[in-house]
């Protein structure tokens, strides 16, 4: 995979004293760190792709059990990865 420097520009000294503790604690660098906090950020529909998906949604107003249907659906969706992240 091909790779580039990135660069930050006034990054905030308190917010690099985080980082780097965070980064500690689970045994990354900070490099590391921040590359899987973008990748887990940009896997994450934005609200505009979350919205535009729900209104492909059938519509089930009234419908009974539909909540704990929708429950049952969502659980199985986090478990198993959601629909939208090939």
């Amino acid at each position: 995979m091909a790779a580039t420097t990135l660069q930050i520009r006034s990054f905030p000294d308190e917010l690099k004293v985080r980082l780097r503790a965070r980064a500690r604690q689970v045994d990354l660098t900070m490099s590391d760190y921040v590359i899987q906090l973008v990748r887990r950020d940009l896997d994450q529909p934005t609200v505009d792709e979350w919205l535009a998906r729900l209104e492909h949604l059938p519509s089930h107003e009234g419908s009974p059990g539909l909540g704990a249907g929708l429950v049952a659906e969502g659980r199985d969706e986090h478990e198993h990865g959601a629909p939208w992240r090939s």
